[in-house]
């Protein structure tokens, strides 16, 4: 039990840590991208899991990104708008899955093989870069050069990035959708295709990651054990 309790406040205090350099200027901005890095990285794999293409990505310093994608057929448009905020949350939620069942070493090779098919294939803005490679050394070393307790930390930290920023961001996306229906990217270009307002598919997003936070929080990291 004893053991259990500890692992339950690492958990959280990993998480509250996450939640609160979020918000801290500069280093905030930084690790907020891991989940840009996430979120306009489905739009690119699911467009091309569709048959379309993908030209680039962007990744800024304010955390915002844009992947810029090509799809041949309607079905394949939707999928690819769609994937964005769901997949990004799903990725947390896979993260904590892996931790719970002691398979850290594998959000490493996600993590460093998203950042290298990034670096290579589709990101070309200068921060993007700059960015890319700060945070593979960083992913590197750690898994290189750390034990397997800092190794549990730094994931269930990363993770708590995710995690965090999947929901605050598609309760930004929503807010906006019902300021300025426009201006809601993902959820704009939906509209577009579907014909279904905005403010809908922000909504159905903000649904998805509670959804799995809940569970998240429900299942780790020894509750069920």
């Amino acid at each position: 039990m004893i053991d259990c309790l500890l692992a339950n406040w690492q958990f959280y205090a990993c998480i509250a840590l996450a939640a609160v350099l979020s918000f801290i200027p500069i280093i905030g901005k930084f690790l907020n991208v891991l989940n840009t890095l996430f979120h306009e990285s489905a739009h690119a794999l699911v467009a091309l899991l569709t048959g379309g293409g993908v030209m680039n990505i962007k990744l800024s310093a304010d955390a915002s990104g844009t992947a810029q994608t090509k799809s041949k057929y309607w079905l394949g448009k939707v999928l690819t708008s769609l994937a964005g905020y769901p997949i990004s949350s799903l990725t947390a939620w896979l993260f904590f899955w892996l931790i719970k069942v002691h398979k850290v070493k594998f959000i490493f090779y996600i993590m460093l093989s998203l950042i290298m098919i990034n670096l290579v294939l589709w990101v070309r803005n200068t921060f993007g870069l700059i960015w890319l490679l700060l945070m593979g050394c960083i992913c590197g070393l750690v898994y290189l050069y750390t034990n397997q307790e800092l190794q549990y930390y730094f994931v269930t930290f990363c993770a708590g990035i995710v995690l965090f920023q999947s929901i605050y961001s598609a309760i930004t996306l929503f807010i906006i959708s019902i300021k300025s229906a426009s201006k809601a990217g993902d959820a704009k270009n939906l509209k577009d295709f579907t014909f279904i307002p905005a403010v809908i598919w922000a909504l159905l997003f903000v649904l998805i990651s509670f959804w799995v936070a809940f569970m998240v929080f429900k299942t780790f990291p020894c509750i069920t054990s």
